[in-house]
């Protein structure tokens, strides 16, 4: 018995070329709640944002407002 093959997902840890709107790793942002971030990494809508208060978190970019 053989287990059902699914679809390779994108991994978010990645580097990738494609940036959505003007975040990139090392990029400074900032979060309603968690506060002052740095992103890690981003794919499509989705941001990894490390926050010294909160760690790291996955948010949609609109979430988030460039510093």
């Amino acid at each position: 018995m053989s287990l059902p093959s699914s679809r390779p997902r994108p991994k978010l840890y990645q580097a990738h070329e494609e940036v959505t709107g003007n975040y990139k790793p090392g990029s400074k942002v900032r979060h309603k709640r968690f506060g002052e971030g740095e992103v890690k990494d981003c794919y499509g809508d989705v941001a990894l944002v490390h926050f010294a208060s909160a760690g790291d978190k996955k948010l949609k970019i609109n979430f988030l407002t460039a510093r």
